[in-house]
């Protein structure tokens, strides 16, 4: 497991079973990643394609499309994973000049609002992608590609994402002895 935390104030089932789903929720943005390299490639390969034959005169038609479609596909498809790393954008500049409570609630409510967004994304992108699906909706371009396929990677990104913040979520609950004995000798 990639750097979460212990659980000692929980029970030994229910631990089991936070460490369970924890690694399958590990394998399946690992292979995320896999994925995501496998579309950047492929972003590459029709980029430098895309460059040589147009400068030869033989452009290939919807190629700028594809290359939007992957990166849809990898925005939300990788957005778990980098939560799970500690790859996003953070705006940490006051957090040296307050207490450790602050910051622990800063952390809570950080994990809380993105809850809220993996939830947001799910049922909202859950809620267009079975529009376009139901509706046989297509994108009015070149290559004319049905929209809900790239509409789904939506909710799948949000499922992730939702179940990412609720493991970031539960491992702080699950280690809540250690944060009492931080709030009760710390002050703001």
């Amino acid at each position: 497991m990639t750097g979460r935390a212990a659980f000692s104030s929980v029970s030994k089932s229910a631990a089991s079973n936070l460490s369970s789903f924890i690694r399958v929720l590990d394998r399946i943005l690992d292979f995320m990643v896999v994925i995501i390299g496998v579309l950047f490639a492929f972003d590459m390969f029709i980029t430098v394609a895309e460059v040589i034959l147009r400068r030869l005169g033989r452009p290939i038609p919807g190629m700028t499309e594809m290359t939007e479609h992957t990166l849809l596909l990898v925005t939300f498809l990788g957005m778990a994973w980098l939560v799970r790393e500690g790859g996003h954008v953070s705006v940490d500049i006051f957090l040296p000049y307050v207490g450790r409570k602050a910051r622990i609630v800063f952390a809570y409510m950080t994990d809380v609002i993105g809850t809220v967004g993996g939830l947001y994304l799910t049922m909202f992108g859950g809620i267009v992608t079975v529009d376009a699906f139901q509706r046989h909706l297509y994108f009015p371009t070149i290559l004319r590609l049905p929209q809900w396929p790239f509409y789904a990677v939506i909710p799948i990104g949000g499922v992730l994402l939702l179940a990412e913040y609720l493991v970031r979520l539960a491992t702080k609950v699950g280690s809540r002895a250690e944060l009492q004995n931080v709030l009760e000798k710390d002050d703001l």
